[in-house]
């Protein structure tokens, strides 16, 4: 019987399919080079501001809240934005502040948004936590210093 496979894939049939097609929509893979320009890519026309991350932030907030009891939400997440710049290297490393708890958090989560064409290519990742601060590192080729590059973290307590 032959290997139908690839005639029955499940290509771009959703983003955990098997098998990747190349373009700017959901269910697509974007190439390693691509540069947020709308053609491989989803177009990125603008640096979001800082009231736009806090809204999204606060939208996150009120999804998690209509599901989670508000004692619960209130005692186990929080959340902040800053404004970082960079000089030009291929790591960084930043201690974040965040307001003092009892307890470091579990896990915090980033979300940086540099806009079109910077970071390309670089790993974050999040590490030391404690009470009041947590660690964000990142590594990627050198491609020029940055100024004013939104961060949203996002702080998970037990």
């Amino acid at each position: 019987m032959p290997d139908d496979s690839h005639k029955n894939s499940d290509r771009d049939s959703s983003p955990w399919a098997i098998h990747h097609t190349l373009g700017p929509r959901r269910n697509q893979a974007s190439p390693g080079d691509h540069t947020h320009d709308g053609g491989t890519s989803l177009e990125l026309s603008q640096i979001p501001s800082e009231e736009d991350i806090e809204n999204i932030a606060e939208e996150v907030a009120e999804i998690v809240s209509e599901n989670v009891a508000e004692d619960v939400f209130a005692s186990h997440i929080q959340w902040g934005s800053e404004l970082m710049s960079f000089a030009a290297a291929g790591s960084h490393i930043r201690t974040i502040s965040i307001p003092t708890r009892p307890a470091a958090p579990e896990v915090v989560l980033v979300i940086i948004n540099s806009g079109s064409g910077v970071p390309n290519g670089w790993v974050w990742k999040t590490d030391q936590y404690t009470t009041n601060s947590f660690r964000l590192t990142g590594t990627g080729p050198n491609n020029g210093a940055w100024s004013n590059i939104n961060l949203l973290w996002v702080a998970f307590y037990a």
